[in-house]
């Protein structure tokens, strides 16, 4: 969900790829446990006061010479309570709508190779690195926008549109119209 919220913020502001490789030009860092902190933290939280209320939940009894399982109503309840808020809040973000009429890609590949495919070579004029003004930086170094192309001077109207990840201006898609 995570995944897709951040794949549908790009068609709303122009933002730098997330590498975990060396940064460069408008990159940015990969999350440190893969998700947003806002929703990082709390599930740390709730997973780890869920493991403690099941291990409140069972235990190990000696009575005389014999050893049997005893349990706690009161730690079933409140780990059942726990699992119940936190499957509560997974089905109530699954609900949610994105603000961007993007299609979901999820993690399929081949839709985000669609989506990463321009019609046409950027031009690397744009952005250099810093550190050597002649090293010019392509489209994967700068802050990029999902939408539809506009068309370079010249070129032939298409009637069928192109959507992809561009650092140039692109549109909103239109509905009614068919795109790549």
């Amino acid at each position: 969900m995570a995944l897709a919220a951040e794949w549908s913020s790009y068609s709303m502001h122009r933002k730098g790829l997330r590498v975990s490789t060396f940064l460069r030009g408008h990159q940015r860092n990969t999350y440190f446990l893969s998700l947003p902190y806002r929703y990082a933290f709390p599930l740390i939280a709730c997973s780890g006061l869920l493991h403690w209320l099941i291990s409140q939940s069972l235990y190990v009894v000696a009575i005389r010479d014999s050893a049997t399982c005893d349990y706690s109503p009161i730690g079933i309840i409140s780990s059942v309570s726990v699992g119940v808020f936190m499957l509560t809040c997974l089905i109530g973000m699954g609900c949610r709508r994105f603000k961007s009429g993007m299609p979901v890609a999820g993690s399929c590949s081949l839709a985000i190779a669609a989506a990463c495919h321009s019609s046409y070579v950027e031009k690397d004029d744009d952005i250099s690195d810093g550190d050597d003004d002649s090293e010019k930086l392509g489209a994967e170094y700068q802050p990029l926008k999902w939408g539809v192309e506009t068309l370079i001077p010249g070129e032939i109207e298409a009637e069928i549109g192109h959507c992809t990840f561009s650092s140039g201006e692109v549109e909103m898609p239109q509905n009614g119209t068919v795109y790549l």
